[in-house]
C-alpha cells in the first residue's frame, strides 16, 4: 500500500551479507521494493540510491527474474558536508 510501513501480508526478504536479496514465485504484477533498516543499522547508514526513503518500482512478466533493482548506502561518517575552497 506504499505507506512506509511493513503491514503483516507484504512480502518480506533480508539481503545476504553481501547486501544481495531476491523474491521468489512472484506473480506478474508491479511492486514497489523499499529498504527496512533495523535501528542499528538505520544509525550507521543513509540510503543514497534512490534518494532517502525513496522506493524502487519493478515489474514481473512471464516468470522472468529482474535484475540490477540496486538500493545504494553510505555510513553516515563518510558524509562530507559543506565544500573547501583550494
Amino acid at each position: 500500500n506504499n505507506n512506509s510501513v511493513r503491514d503483516a501480508d507484504e512480502i518480506f526478504v533480508a539481503s545476504d551479507v553481501n547486501g544481495n536479496y531476491g523474491f521468489s514465485n512472484l506473480a506478474d504484477a508491479s511492486y514497489t521494493v523499499r529498504q527496512d533498516l533495523n535501528p542499528d543499522q538505520a544509525a550507521t547508514f543513509v540510503q543514497t540510491v534512490p534518494g532517502p526513503g525513496q522506493p524502487v518500482f519493478i515489474s514481473t512478466f512471464g516468470g522472468e527474474n529482474v535484475t540490477g533493482v540496486n538500493i545504494g548506502n553510505v555510513r553516515r561518517d563518510d558524509i562530507i558536508v559543506g565544500s573547501s575552497e583550494f
